[in-house]
C-alpha cells in the first residue's frame, strides 16, 4: 500500500473510533484532537513542524466561527469531516481543491497556500468523501466585510477573473459572489460545440492526424453552471494571459491581422493554400472559445500540444497534412516573452530546429523549404506567399533571418545542449557556481543508455537501473544542493 493511502486509511479509522461529541458546545473537544492528531504525525518536517501548526490552527479558528455564524449544526459530521481534511491537507504542504467555483484557499490564507501540496489522489479522495459544495460554498466564500478589511490589492476584474493561481491569490483580493453556489444551481449538461479540427477535404479545418494531446475538439457531455460559459466580449489578451499563462508578443498579433487581410472570413486558414493553419492562442482570436464552457486550466496550457513538445513550447503554427510539422514559441521562463520559435515533426522525432526570432521568419523559413521540394504547380502558389511574407516583414522591420542577434546572445547564456537540441538557461551564479552543474554522463552516452534499457528484459534490465539510478541519485545530490538546472537538464 502506498504512503498516501496508509494515512488515509489512518485518518478514517480515528474518525471511527472517536466518540467526539459535535456542536457548538463541544468545539474544543474537536479542537484538541485535531491539534493532537496534527502533532501526532512524523512526516512533517521538523523544520516546517511549528509554522504548519500555528497556520492550521488559525485556519481552524476562522472556519469554526463561520461554521457557528452560519449555525450550520445540521451538517456538523460533515463538517468535521471536512476539517480532517483541510488538516490532512495542510500536513503536505500546499492546496489548490476547489468545491465547484468556491476554492478552500479564499479562507485559508496565504502562509497555508505556501506550505500545502497539491495531491491528485487526495483531490479524488476528498470530492467522494465530501459532497455537500453548498456547506463548503457558504464557509468558503468571503463575506462584503472581510473582502473590505482585507488589506490585499483589489483585483481589477474582480469576480470575472479567470486567475486560479496562489501567486495571484495571494497578491489580489477578489469581491465575494452575489450568493454561493449550491447544488440547485447545477444546470443540466450543454453539449460542448465540436471544434473544427478534422481531416482536410476541401473544408477549411485543420488535421488532427498529428500527435497531439489536447486539441479541445471532443465532442463531451458535461454539468456547468451558467457562469461558466464562456461570453463573446471576452479581451482576448486577457483571456491568454490567464488562461494560457503566458503574454504572447507583439509579432503574434501582428500576423494574425496579416491573416485577416488575407482571408477576413477564416483568418485561421488563411495560409491554407501553402499546408499550414493557426493553431493554439490563435483559437482564441478566431472565436473557438466562444459559447464554450470553461475548462481546467491544463486544458488550455496542453492545446495544440504535440507528444514531444516540452512545456517550453507553444504550438502556434500546424501542417494540415500529416506530417507532424508543428512551430511555436520557446519560452525560457513563463513570464518573459519568447525569443525565438522552432519547429519540428512530430512523427519523426523530438529534435527541435530553431527558425528566426518572429512569426513571420518561421513561416518564410517554412516556405522557404517548401519551394524546393515543391512540384512545378505548387511554386507559383508557395512563391506568392512567400513574397506576401518578405513585404509584410519588411514594413514591420522584422528580421528574417533564422538566426538574429537575440538568438545567438541567448545561445551564449545557454548552460547546456539537450536531446531536443534546444538547450535550456537558469539562474547561475558564475562566482559560487550555484544554479547548475552538469550531469555525470554525457548527452551520447545517456542516449545510449536509455535506448538499451528500452529494449533490455530480465538481469540486463536490472544492471541498466542501476547505472540509470547513479545519474538519478547524483541529479538530487546536485538539486539539494541549489543546483537546479541540472534536474531541468535530466528532464529534457
Amino acid at each position: 500500500m502506498c504512503h498516501s493511502c496508509h494515512r488515509v486509511e489512518s485518518i478514517e479509522s480515528n474518525q471511527k473510533q472517536s466518540k467526539v461529541p459535535t456542536g457548538p458546545n463541544n468545539h474544543v473537544l474537536l479542537y484538541s484532537e485535531l491539534t493532537d492528531h496534527l502533532r501526532s504525525l512524523t512526516t512533517i518536517n521538523d523544520r516546517n513542524k511549528n509554522s504548519t501548526m500555528v497556520d492550521f490552527l488559525t485556519c481552524y479558528r476562522a472556519l469554526y466561527h463561520d461554521w457557528l455564524n452560519l449555525k450550520l449544526l445540521c451538517v456538523e459530521s460533515e463538517f468535521r469531516d471536512f476539517l480532517y481534511f483541510v488538516f490532512f491537507f495542510v500536513s503536505f504542504g500546499w492546496i489548490q481543491y476547489q468545491c465547484q467555483s468556491v476554492a478552500v484557499y479564499c479562507r485559508c490564507g496565504v502562509s497555508i497556500l505556501q506550505q500545502v501540496h497539491s495531491c491528485w489522489f487526495f483531490f479524488v479522495y476528498i470530492f467522494k468523501k465530501f459532497k455537500n459544495t453548498g456547506v463548503c460554498a457558504l464557509v468558503m466564500n468571503p463575506t462584503q466585510a472581510e473582502y473590505d478589511n482585507d488589506s490585499r490589492t483589489p483585483c481589477k476584474y474582480g469576480t470575472n477573473c479567470y486567475q486560479k493561481n496562489t501567486l495571484h491569490i495571494s497578491k489580489y483580493k477578489h469581491p465575494p459572489k452575489k450568493r454561493p453556489v449550491l447544488q440547485d444551481d447545477i444546470k443540466p449538461a450543454l453539449k460542448r460545440p465540436r471544434v473544427e479540427n478534422g481531416h482536410m477535404d476541401g473544408s477549411d479545418t485543420v488535421s488532427s492526424n498529428t500527435i497531439i494531446t489536447n486539441d479541445m475538439g471532443n465532442d463531451t457531455d458535461q454539468s456547468i453552471s451558467a457562469d461558466k460559459v464562456i461570453l463573446k466580449d471576452i479581451n482576448e489578451k486577457e483571456f491568454i494571459k490567464n488562461k494560457f499563462l503566458v503574454v504572447m508578443p507583439s509579432d503574434f498579433y501582428s500576423f494574425w491581422n496579416f491573416c485577416q487581410n488575407l482571408k477576413h472570413t477564416n483568418p485561421l486558414m488563411a495560409l491554407k493554400e501553402v499546408g499550414l493553419a493557426l493553431v493554439g492562442p490563435f483559437d482564441v482570436l478566431g472565436k473557438k472559445f466562444e459559447n464554450t464552457p470553461e475548462k481546467d486550466i491544463k486544458e488550455y496550457v496542453l492545446h495544440w500540444r504535440y507528444f514531444y513538445d516540452p512545456p517550453e513550447f507553444q504550438t502556434v503554427i500546424a501542417s494540415t497534412d500529416n506530417s507532424g510539422y508543428h512551430a511555436g514559441y520557446f519560452r525560457d521562463s513563463p513570464e518573459e516573452l519568447p525569443i525565438f520559435l522552432a519547429y519540428n515533426f512530430a512523427k519523426s522525432n523530438g529534435s527541435f530546429t530553431v527558425v528566426g526570432d518572429n512569426l513571420f521568419a518561421a513561416v518564410h523559413s517554412y516556405l522557404d523549404f517548401q519551394i524546393k521540394n515543391a512540384n512545378p504547380f505548387m511554386k507559383p502558389t508557395i512563391a506568392h506567399f512567400k513574397n506576401l511574407i518578405q513585404k509584410e516583414a519588411e514594413r514591420l522591420k522584422l528580421n528574417l533571418s533564422n538566426k538574429t542577434a537575440k538568438i545567438t546572445a541567448r545561445n551564449n547564456k545557454m548552460l547546456a545542449r539537450t536531446f531536443n537540441k534546444l538547450g535550456f538557461i537558469v539562474p547561475y551564479d558564475k562566482k559560487t557556481q550555484v544554479g547548475y552543474r552538469t550531469l555525470t554522463i554525457s548527452n551520447k552516452e545517456l542516449n545510449i543508455l536509455l535506448n538499451k534499457l528500452r529494449d533490455a528484459s530480465g538481469s540486463e534490465k536490472d544492471v541498466l537501473m542501476s547505472q540509470l539510478q547513479e545519474v538519478l541519485t547524483n541529479t538530487n545530490i546536485a538539486i539539494d544542493e541549489c543546483d537546479f538546472g541540472t534536474g531541468i537538464e535530466l528532464d529534457f
